[in-house]
């Protein structure tokens, strides 16, 4: 029993920090909950994430803030109308939930542009939790040290490939080189100071623009020796115009959702058997670092399937990231995770984080979601990947 709750919640936190103990226990005790309870209450959360911001520098092909696609619920979930949160709010909403220890993600919209940052990671740190930050890594130049010294434990940086391919994914002439001076400070601060952290991740999203690029992105990597702890590639997670019209079919009027970051960078136009080509050379490279892939998919059938069969299940069939994780918005609604449905549970303008983590509202969705497994929309979604 436990070390397969250990294994499902290691995949819930592929972008977070390694299970602590007591994480370990709350994950552990939510999935009991999750098995035998029917009433949606789950202990406490296991990852926070955190929106600090609504805007964003990049203008990606794979993003729907990229490309300025307003109607989708991920641009909705992100954009909250250009807000910044409230620190003293979400400092507050934070310190309440610390003795579960949580780790803390700062992922969006950018969080190198919210100018309280390090004063975050610090007061997170401070509060006996773990601190991870994703970023496009744009302004890393400019930041890097201050996030160094804040005790950050871990830096997200997402990069699609070599300069010429990254910078026409991400629409900034210059970023890559920007992101690389970003790293390389990070590493010198942490070998003059003989510091351990932040570890450093990399995530590279697969799409029609960058599947050819994946070889020589590592080989370069390896040539610059950056102390890269992981390096992940996703599978461009996504809501087709058909999966939104199967999902609005059944639950739409419960829970209606849009086509999201289907159309900057469309997945039917990824050629899956170049893809393979690059995948099996990419497993042949002996890196210094570890490589996953989100999903794993082996061969063509599974290729196949995962680009133009949306609703094949590829890993799991049934979504538990309700059950650990939360999201705060830059407005202080909360949500499951950015791709999931727009649906607020509640602010903590007004309630206490387990207050919402357990609102009827959210058990209502839980007990929804434990009764099908997932929605026609989720099969996409990094929640069930």
């Amino acid at each position: 029993m436990i070390s397969s709750v250990a294994h499902r919640l290691r995949q819930l936190q592929k972008n977070s920090s390694e299970l602590s103990a007591r994480s370990l226990i709350s994950g552990g005790l939510s999935w009991t909950g999750y098995q035998f309870s029917r009433s949606g209450y789950a202990f406490a959360p296991m990852s926070i994430k955190v929106g600090v911001n609504s805007v964003c520098n990049a203008l990606c092909k794979t993003c729907d803030i990229g490309i300025k696609n307003e109607d989708s619920d991920f641009f909705k979930n992100l954009n909250r109308n250009g807000q910044t949160i409230d620190y003293d709010q979400l400092t507050k909403a934070l310190d309440s939930v610390a003795p579960y220890r949580p780790k803390v993600l700062i992922d969006s919209t950018e969080p190198l542009l919210y100018k309280r940052l390090p004063e975050l990671v610090a007061h997170v740190k401070s509060s006996g939790m773990s601190c991870m930050v994703l970023t496009n890594g744009l302004r890393l130049p400019q930041t890097a040290d201050d996030l160094v010294h804040a005790g950050l434990d871990q830096l997200g940086v997402s990069i699609d490939g070599t300069a010429a391919v990254h910078d026409v994914v991400r629409g900034v002439p210059g970023m890559y080189n920007r992101i690389m001076d970003g790293l390389q400070k990070v590493a010198d601060l942490r070998e003059r100071e003989s510091r351990k952290t932040p570890s450093i991740r990399l995530n590279y999203v697969i799409s029609s623009f960058s599947q050819d690029d994946m070889v020589p992105f590592i080989k370069e990597l390896i040539e610059r020796k950056l102390p890269i702890e992981r390096l992940t590639f996703y599978h461009l997670e996504y809501i087709s115009p058909e999966m939104a019209a199967e999902h609005n079919k059944q639950v739409g009027h419960l829970i209606p959702v849009t086509a999201t970051n289907f159309f900057g960078s469309r997945p039917d136009e990824v050629d899956l058997g170049r893809l393979l080509h690059t995948i099996h050379a990419v497993e042949k490279i002996q890196a210094p670092f570890k490589i996953y892939w989100i999903p794993k998919l082996a061969d063509e059938t599974a290729l196949q399937n995962y680009y133009h069969n949306n609703r094949m299940i590829m890993t799991n069939s049934h979504c538990m990231a309700p059950w650990y994780i939360m999201r705060i918005n830059a407005d202080g609604e909360v949500n499951v995770i950015a791709r999931c449905f727009n649906q607020s549970y509640g602010n903590i303008k007004n309630q206490t984080l387990m207050e919402i983590f357990n609102s009827p509202k959210m058990r209502e969705f839980r007990q929804m979601l434990r009764q099908v497994g997932h929605f026609p929309a989720c099969t996409r979604c990094c929640g069930i990947l």
